[in-house]
């Protein structure tokens, strides 16, 4: 601990439970539990006075009932946001699948970069890549950039996504486009989706 510049430095495994900073009318309330991140990882710096916490070391992380690791990561408390440096991965069970079994679908998404705003209940990815399992076989959807907006128990609402955008669905075919505008369901499934600039469709069956 360097109490003069007010950095303390941990070398070995660290265990940490993240949780956002409380709003103005939150005041008295116990913590939300539905939004704590749990993180292990090591070589972790916090500088006090700025109240942020930073590592360049793999880490391994838990939030809403998923599991994932990265490389590098930092967390602002004052702000709320927490940043993922690299090789982002994550993977779980979301929503419910519309065969009438009520299971929930495996999910893996992946990005080369991640930013998660625990206030505002946005998270921004780049490089990312999704698979899921549904009704009617499997998924994925790709992009450079997506922003996903959030509800706040940290249900997927919207999905803002743009730069070589590519939807592919089982037995479907494959869809591209400039820009992609996702709305889902409570269950965190496609409702509506709008496909904008230069969409092309290629029939792979």
């Amino acid at each position: 601990y360097d109490q003069k510049n007010g950095i303390m430095s941990a070398v070995g495994d660290v265990f940490i439970d993240l949780a956002p900073p409380q709003k103005a009318d939150d005041a008295g309330k116990g913590e939300d539990e539905t939004k704590l991140i749990h993180l292990k990882t090591s070589g972790l710096i916090f500088h006090q006075k700025d109240q942020f916490a930073e590592t360049d070391k793999p880490l391994e992380f838990a939030l809403s009932g998923m599991t994932g690791t990265a490389v590098g990561a930092s967390y602002d408390s004052n702000k709320g946001v927490v940043v993922l440096q690299s090789q982002v991965h994550l993977s779980g069970l979301r929503g419910k699948l519309t065969d009438g079994a009520g299971s929930e679908r495996p999910m893996v998404l992946t990005a080369s970069h991640a930013e998660l705003d625990r206030v505002g209940n946005v998270v921004v990815l780049e490089g990312a890549r999704i698979n899921a399992a549904g009704a009617s076989g499997s998924q994925e959807a790709q992009a450079q950039h997506a922003v996903v907006h959030l509800s706040a128990d940290g249900t997927p609402q919207r999905v803002d996504a743009s730069g070589n955008v590519a939807l592919t669905g089982e037995g479907r075919g494959r869809v591209t486009s400039d820009r992609l505008e996702l709305e889902l369901n409570a269950a965190g499934q496609p409702k509506a989706a709008h496909l904008l600039g230069a969409v092309r469709f290629l029939n792979e069956a």
